[in-house]
């Protein structure tokens, strides 16, 4: 009894030595620890915060002996203040490890304030949003440039000129005397106007400039060409009365065509090249004989349909000459279209007014023609009832020059031209 009593003695004052010795080494190690920032908790606290609950524990048997010799526990001094690094004692292996205690019941020195744990840094670090992928930029791609591939240049194919050119163009007897012109618009305010259908185009006039003019104005018309007189009608006569005769329109037609094509050559020259040709060459010969010339035509077109022409003549001239080839291919000469003698259509104005004054024209230019060498065409007189003569109020003429089988170099319209001038001539009496 006495041994194991001895036994614990020893032993409570080895463990209480060892507490005494441990205490002022874990208040130094807590302070170095606070001095350097509290950087650095790691196995020296561990060490102290064991070794202060060892000290703090009841042994795992108490007795009581045990109690009694604790109030005789005597006072113990320190053998030496240590004034360098505090001694560490080992606690032996086989002394029981105390259960630890809880973290907040940590004893620290008294003598120094207790430092303060830096809190870890409470700013939360806030996750950064994802950021958004940039959508990529769509890069258009360029168009590639379309190269207008450039139209080839429309070569306009002239429409072939009929009339064949001669070698040599024989002039007239002199230079054409032709002064000043002028150009004359549709008047709707003429008499019988009113049933012209096409009437945009103009005529041109021609003063002479010859020594002696005899200031007479003859109108020369080549027939045919006005584009799309074929598809519109005007009246045959200005009273609606039906037609007495035959010819481009049957007899008892109210409605004639405008202004019909005309016929074709035998050598190709449509009739319409051809009495344009002729008409060019007759107003040089009249300008040189003092006559003023009102051309209907100069052109391949004119939109002035028959009775527009008829009515500008009425108004401007004092005769009025239209060109023409037959649809014949004999060659048969020249004759002039006269008024025709059916009583309703003598009787009838402007005709009953004015077919002496066509038949007198009629007349001389047929006796011109023959004296200017031309062949005529039987008696070189054969009645119609045509537009032209039905609404003309001055002397008036409708002349077959010729068919398609005649001769329409230049040299054969000058002759042509020549004669038509001294029917002229004979009818003006000069």
């Amino acid at each position: 009894m006495n041994k194991r009593l001895s036994a614990i003695l020893a032993r409570i004052v080895s463990l209480l030595l060892m507490a005494f010795m441990l205490l002022p080494i874990g208040c130094s190690n807590v302070n170095e620890q606070t001095a350097s920032a509290g950087t650095e908790q790691s196995d020296e606290s561990s060490e102290v915060n064991s070794t202060e609950q060892f000290t703090d524990q009841p042994t795992s048997e108490p007795t009581e002996d045990a109690a009694r010799a604790s109030t005789r526990q005597p006072t113990l001094a320190p053998t030496s203040t240590p004034s360098a690094s505090p001694t560490y004692i080992t606690i032996p292996t086989n002394s029981p490890i105390p259960t630890a205690r809880p973290t907040n019941t940590a004893t620290v020195n008294p003598t120094s304030k207790p430092t303060a744990t830096p809190k870890p840094s409470a700013a939360p670090t806030s996750t950064p949003k994802p950021t958004a992928t940039p959508k990529p930029t769509a890069t258009a791609t360029p168009k590639p440039t379309a190269t207008a591939t450039p139209k080839p240049t429309a070569t306009a194919t002239p429409k072939p000129t009929a009339t064949p050119k001669p070698t040599s163009t024989p002039k007239p007897t002199s230079a054409p005397n032709q002064g000043t012109s002028e150009t004359i618009h549709w008047n709707p305010s003429w008499r019988y106007a009113d049933r012209s259908v096409i009437h945009t185009g103009s005529a041109t006039l021609y003063h002479t400039s010859a020594a002696h003019p005899k200031h007479i104005t003859v109108c020369v018309n080549a027939g045919h060409g006005t584009a799309g007189g074929t598809s519109v009608y005007t009246l045959c006569h200005p009273d609606g009365s039906p037609k007495v005769t035959g010819g481009s329109t049957s007899a008892g037609s109210v409605y004639a065509t405008a202004v019909s094509s005309g016929t074709v050559l035998l050598d190709g020259t449509s009739e319409a090249a051809a009495t344009l040709s002729l008409a060019k060459k007759l107003k040089a010969l009249l300008l040189n004989y003092g006559f003023d010339v009102l051309m209907i035509r100069e052109s391949s077109d004119v939109q002035l349909d028959n009775v527009a022409r008829t009515v500008m003549a009425n108004n401007i001239a004092d005769c009025h000459i239209a060109l023409h080839y037959d649809s014949s291919t004999t060659d048969k000469g020249m004759f002039v279209c006269n008024v025709a003698q059916v009583p309703s259509y003598l009787n009838m104005e402007p005709v009953k007014s004015h077919h002496l004054q066509h038949e007198a024209l009629a007349s001389c230019m047929i006796a011109g023609a023959r004296s200017g060498g031309m062949k005529i065409y039987g008696s070189g007189s054969f009645e119609f009832d045509l537009t032209q003569t039905s609404y003309s109020t001055i002397p008036s003429a409708n002349i077959e020059v010729g068919d398609r089988a005649s001769d329409i170099s230049s040299s054969g319209q000058y002759a042509v031209a020549e004669a038509l001038v001294l029917g002229i001539l004979r009818y003006f009496g000069g």
